[in-house]
């Protein structure tokens, strides 16, 4: 048998890895049935990444895999090529990638997916296509252009749907007028 096991026999007994600068590097909480890296481990039931204690409590449902940072700035870093694309995938056993969202290195834009198919894309420019793939293109969907302190909505065929402007230097003005109708102020 070339296999190592450590606490065998399920009792309540910790193991841990120590680094130059840290005691807990990597920590197997034999009680709590949880991977602590950076420190003990003591939210979810799989793998919890801490650096300090946030005192907040991780949902049932979001469990596996938890970050915590006490103070300042936590993240998720998903770096890729300067023509590469990173991705988070959402997926069952009929479907590997049924959700997801993407970045797109060599283009700069960002997608976002359901059912397996492109709902969403936010351009270089700021500008939002909603259920279409391209910009202008004949396909049904949306665009939002921003210009300025107004938004364009446009259909399939270029045409001005609505618009958007922001009134005022407080911003608590909107006024807006959809194609073929009257104005109107929020």
């Amino acid at each position: 048998d070339t296999a190592v096991v450590i606490n065998e026999d399920s009792d309540d007994v910790d193991f841990r890895v120590e680094s130059n600068g840290n005691a807990n590097m990597l920590f197997v909480s034999g009680g709590n049935d949880v991977v602590g890296v950076g420190a003990e481990g003591d939210l979810g039931v799989g793998l919890h990444i801490k650096t300090a204690d946030s005192g907040a409590s991780v949902s049932a449902n979001a469990d596996e895999l938890v970050i915590e940072n006490g103070s300042g700035l936590g993240g998720i870093s998903i770096l890729s090529g300067t023509d590469g694309v990173g991705t988070i995938a959402f997926g069952d056993s009929g479907d590997n990638d049924a959700g997801m969202f993407l970045y797109n290195h060599d283009h700069n834009y960002m997608e976002f997916y359901t059912n397996a198919a492109q709902r969403i894309k936010i351009a270089a420019d700021g500008d939002v296509l909603i259920a279409k793939t391209s910009l202008n293109a004949t396909t049904t969907g949306h665009e939002l252009k921003a210009s300025g302190q107004a938004i364009h909505t446009e259909n399939s065929s270029g045409d001005v749907v609505m618009i958007i402007n922001r009134q005022g230097d407080d911003g608590s003005l909107i006024s807006f007028k959809q194609a073929n109708s009257q104005e109107g102020v929020i």
